[in-house]
């Protein structure tokens, strides 16, 4: 499978202060930064917000079990003018939204109801997608599945099952080590999930029903689809670890290969651009590892929370047009 345009970029290390790792997704409200943490580490707090510049402003979230506080975070979405967080082992969304004249910020959150393997959730105009991951001592006919939901709750459509039948409990296992990930194109249309190892990716449209309208098989060194063959499990090989959804394009960083640089020996990511029928339009090598990333249509800017040569996860930003 071959790209429209491959090209190489150098990103701009926007912060001085290390962050942390496991970075979920980053979001951009009213010029303001939200860098959302998927695990715990240092400091104490899920979300972390900075100017555009770098500059940080403040943090949101303490960990923790208690009110306005948040033992995991798995969604991250932008519902204007709200970040909608979801936490899927206390069972609630978050949402925060700031007071444009005071600059604080407002925090409020709902139950939801408990639901097995539930792993995140994303709001789809008046309807709900969950995608469902099951764990390592579920039955091995159980399969991920994608859930529509009508505001009120009721099921409106399901998809669930491998992409490969005949390798169900391959693309099960992949999942169970929890580096699946989900985006949902910010027009609420499309929805892609990637089951990461394996360097599948799926496509779907988002209507009174989902249908899966792509999925690709990637070797992700070459990014060369493979018809009808799944990626054996190699902890060598690079994932797909982080997917972004536009409103035309979706994002998906393949993570994992190593470059020399100096004296360091570093990994580095290839983003991968796909249209939303899953045609490859852009090949972008980055100089770092790519742990988040965001694509601003406005500025043809990606934020992205980056590994630097110390391995020192900072927040950064390069230009791109596609």
């Amino acid at each position: 499978m071959k790209f429209d345009k491959e090209i190489a970029v150098e990103i701009d290390t926007l912060t001085g202060e290390q962050l942390w790792g496991g970075t979920a997704k980053i979001q951009l409200i009213n010029e303001k930064l939200y860098v959302v943490a998927f695990e715990k580490g240092t400091p104490t707090t899920w979300v972390h917000v900075f100017d555009t510049t770098g500059n940080k402003i403040c943090d949101l979230i303490p960990f923790g079990r208690g009110p306005k506080e948040a033992s995991m975070i798995t969604t991250a979405q932008v519902i204007d003018p709200a970040l909608c967080l979801f936490d899927p082992q206390v069972y609630k969304e978050i949402s925060i939204i700031e007071d444009p004249v005071s600059g604080s910020y407002n925090i409020s959150e709902e139950p939801r109801a408990r639901e097995k393997w539930i792993w995140n959730c994303l709001k789809a105009n008046d309807k709900v997608v969950s995608l469902y991951c099951p764990g390592p001592q579920s039955d091995e006919t159980d399969m991920p599945r994608i859930v529509l939901r009508s505001s009120a709750g009721s099921v409106i459509d399901e998809y669930s099952g491998s992409p490969l039948d005949d390798e169900a409990p391959a693309v099960k296992f992949y999942l169970e080590a929890m580096r699946s990930c989900s985006a949902l194109s910010n027009n609420a249309k499309n929805y892609a999930i990637s089951y990461s190892d394996a360097g599948i990716l799926q496509l779907f449209s988002i209507s009174d029903r989902i249908k899966n309208t792509f999925t690709g098989f990637y070797y992700p060194h070459s990014l060369t689809l493979k018809d009808n063959q799944v990626v054996p499990q190699d902890k060598s090989r690079p994932f797909i670890n982080t997917l972004y959804a536009s409103e035309s394009y979706l994002f998906a960083s393949y993570d994992g290969e190593e470059y020399q640089k100096g004296d360091n020996r570093l990994l580095y990511s290839k983003i991968a651009v796909f249209d939303w029928k899953g045609r490859p339009r852009l090949l972008i090598k980055c100089d770092f590892r790519i742990e988040a990333l965001y694509y601003s249509e406005s500025d043809y800017t990606i934020y992205a929370v980056l590994v630097d040569s110390s391995h020192a996860y900072r927040l950064g930003k390069f230009k791109i047009r596609i």
